[in-house]
């Protein structure tokens, strides 16, 4: 049994379910392995709601969250001013969970900013430490500078670096020559399979922040181009920046009884969604393991989806139609081929194929061997 100490962004809550949610599902995939794990997070962002500064302890499916809140304009701060605040909070947060839980064996980081909290552990103790990236600023054209200082700082301390997708992977070994495993998310086992529901009703259905790089506007165009009748809907489930564009273009394109803008939802909410749906739509435009599309596999929905650097790990003709990225044209073709061919999907093998690779043991499983190796 290990005792690890995850490092995560944040903890999930019902007014921001996605923060800190992969962090939060693969402590527990650990934890039912046999493994004592706790998390904590430093929280610097600025939100126009309430929350106590300093330290605090939730409780989440059985996993105890600490947390160190204190707001820094880190956007505009220099890297060397976030960095020094930062340091100085992990500190005392790491000191307070060791007093009230005890030492670690294994720290384990997810996104940079967290790898470098776990780099930064390893230093102050030795504990052996493990890196996951998932983030997407390493997929810019060109990296910022603060961020490629804090992968130079990072990425070569901790004991093994993984990338959730192999297109990640290329990129951390092509620009800082570290190398690292391919172990990806686990996927919630409340994504199972459902069989094929039939009311006559055809459903796509997408998940997602509504920012710019999900691409949701051009799943929407390519909706309208694809012309299909009223028994062909579009489900759009998440809340962001982009929801008023988006109302804007449904009523342009006079959709307001085909596609729809459902707002943010809990996973059990999204699972009654997809078990009403026919199909996914992935329309993103940069994405590293791309979660909400392999939620959608597990559950047996076949799906149409952007060659975006995340999708292409796990995809196939048995469970997918690829198409370019911004490509509306290619994607409105891809739609009306998915409604055409929906019964040549077989659902329960799509979703046996996607648990068999990702489920919650299985990549526990894989974290145990690194852990493992990493100690010997």
């Amino acid at each position: 049994m290990n005792k690890i100490l995850i490092i995560s962004r944040g903890i999930p809550t019902k007014k921001e379910p996605m923060w800190g949610n992969f962090e939060l599902d693969q402590a527990v995939a650990l934890r039912d392995q046999g493994n004592l794990v706790v998390c904590m997070s430093i929280d610097r962002r600025i939100r126009l709601y309430w929350r106590k500064i300093g330290i605090t302890k939730e409780v989440r499916n059985g996993i105890r969250m600490y947390n160190y809140f204190f707001p820094l304009p880190y956007r505009i701060l220099p890297r060397f001013v976030n960095n020094f605040f930062i340091n100085i909070f992990l500190k005392k947060l790491y000191k307070h969970i060791v007093n009230q839980e005890g030492k670690f064996n294994l720290i384990h980081g997810h996104y940079l900013p967290n790898i470098r909290i776990a780099a930064k552990i390893k230093d102050l103790d030795g504990t052996p430490a493990v890196g996951t990236e998932h983030w997407s600023e390493l997929k810019r054209s060109k990296i910022k500078s603060s961020v490629y200082k804090d992968a130079q700082e990072a990425y070569p301390v901790v004991d093994q670096l993984i990338a959730v997708s192999l297109p990640l992977q290329k990129i951390i070994l092509d620009n800082f020559g570290v190398k690292s495993k391919f172990v990806g998310c686990v996927i919630d086992d409340v994504f199972g399979f459902v069989p094929k529901y039939d009311d006559g009703v055809f459903r796509f259905i997408a998940v997602g922040s509504l920012f710019t790089i999900k691409g949701f506007d051009y799943a929407i165009k390519a909706f309208a181009e694809a012309g299909f009748n009223q028994n062909v809907q579009f489900h759009i489930i998440g809340s962001g920046s982009q929801y008023g564009y988006l109302n804007k273009l449904i009523s342009h394109y006079n959709l307001e009884n085909q596609v729809f803008l459902e707002g943010r939802k809990t996973r059990k909410e999204i699972m009654e969604f997809l078990s009403k749906s026919s199909a996914f739509v992935l329309s993103s435009i940069s994405e590293n393991f791309a979660t909400a599309c392999m939620e959608a596999l597990s559950a047996g929905l076949p799906a149409i989806m952007t060659k975006c650097g995340g999708p292409e790990d796990f995809v196939d003709a048995s469970n997918s139609l690829l198409v370019p990225v911004k490509d509306v044209s290619a994607m409105a073709i891809a739609m009306r081929q998915m409604v055409n061919t929906i019964d040549k999907y077989n659902r329960k093998e799509i979703s046996d194929s996607i648990k068999s690779k990702y489920s919650a043991s299985v990549i526990a499983s894989e974290l145990d061997n690194i852990y493992t190796q990493i100690q010997n």
